[in-house]
């Protein structure tokens, strides 16, 4: 690492920061979170920018302004030419408008009505396609299930992993949680740790007509509520089984039959 410029390592640091989360950079762990942001693809950028700006303008009629020098890491931009790019991008769309034009540092940012209904769409019946929401304790000791099994099961699979722990926000937790879920094509509730804010969720869920995976590790599944007990459980030892069993359901149950 050592000499080395590594924007993608600065995205992670900066977004764990930004959501205010402890992370511990090792020699073991910082290429899997480099990779991580490295990997993600323009269009959940160009989402994550728009996101980034609402959050931050909080209203609309209000602005924030933007380092875009030293605040491309927010959204793994490589570099600031990149982030650059989203917002010219913006504002041919007409999501953003820059009254001070790009030439100021910082450059203001304020988010059209026309860009507010395009982060708060109102949500199609059947939710955003592709996108699946991933409801689960933030225990440290579930890191690697997800990290290392429900994520990479997802992806597998075609779609887009939404979890909160991964989710740099300044809004209300349990609002945004709603309305990502609202947003959601499915959702993929694990009841390992027995966290109430699962069956929360993943009641809401069922209650909005989505379709929800159930899923527990094998020594937890005897503590699952009766209420869910007779859902068809994903049950799991380690990591990889979780990863297998996730994605054959996923294909089972999400993915049209043809």
């Amino acid at each position: 690492m050592q000499g080395q410029v590594h924007p993608y390592l600065s995205a992670a640091t900066r977004k764990a920061n930004l959501s205010r989360r402890r992370l511990v950079l090792t020699t073991k762990n910082w290429q899997v979170l480099e990779d991580e942001q490295r990997s993600i693809r323009v269009s959940q950028k160009l989402v994550d920018l728009l996101r980034l700006i609402a959050e931050r303008s909080a209203t609309p009629g209000r602005t924030w302004e933007l380092h875009i020098s030293r605040d491309y890491p927010l959204i793994a931009a490589h570099d600031p030419a990149e982030l650059l790019s989203y917002l010219r991008h913006f504002e041919q769309l007409g999501f953003v408008r820059y009254p001070e034009g790009f030439s100021g540092h910082p450059t203001v940012c304020e988010l059209t009505i026309t860009g507010w209904n395009e982060i708060e769409p109102m949500p199609s019946l059947g939710g955003v396609p592709g996108r699946c929401f991933v409801a689960m304790s933030f225990d440290p000791s579930l890191d690697s299930a997800y990290n290392s099994g429900i994520k990479p099961a997802i992806e597998d699979c075609g779609f887009s992993p939404v979890c909160m722990k991964e989710v740099a926000t300044n809004e209300g937790i349990t609002d945004r949680i709603m309305s990502e879920i609202r947003l959601a094509q499915f959702v993929v509730a694990d009841f390992t740790g027995q966290r109430g804010g699962v069956y929360f969720e993943a009641g809401f869920a069922r209650g909005l007509g989505r379709e929800v995976i159930w899923a527990c590790r094998e020594d937890e599944l005897s503590l699952v509520h009766f209420d869910i007990k007779h859902y068809g459980h994903v049950v799991w030892k380690a990591p990889d089984d979780l990863r297998q069993k996730l994605a054959e359901s996923i294909r089972a149950n999400i993915i049209p039959k043809r």
